[in-house]
C-alpha cells in the first residue's frame, strides 16, 4: 500500500499479489492478484507532514491534520 499526500488530495495505490506459499501448488484459483488506486479530494488543506498511517487486522486507518492556515481562529474582542 502507497499513500500519497499533496495539500488537498490523498491518493492510496495498492497491489494485492496472488501467489501460493513456498512449497504449495495451487489447483484451482478463484481470485486473482489486482492493482487498485482511489484518489480524494479533501474540503480543507491538510499538513502533510502531519499524516499518520497503520493498517491492523487488514483494516487501513489514516490520519489527516489540518494545516495551520485551514483551521479556524479565535479573536478576542476588546472593548474601550
Amino acid at each position: 500500500v502507497n499513500i500519497t499526500v499533496n495539500a488537498q488530495t490523498v491518493a492510496i495505490r495498492g497491489e494485492r499479489k496472488a501467489e501460493p506459499p513456498e512449497g504449495y501448488s495451487v489447483h484451482r484459483k478463484e481470485r486473482s492478484g489486482y492493482r487498485f488506486e482511489r484518489s480524494y479530494q479533501l474540503p480543507a488543506k491538510i499538513d502533510p507532514e502531519r499524516v499518520e498511517a497503520t493498517m491492523k487486522h487488514g483494516v487501513l486507518t489514516v490520519t489527516l491534520e489540518k494545516a495551520a492556515e485551514a483551521k479556524p481562529k479565535q479573536i478576542t474582542v476588546k472593548a474601550s
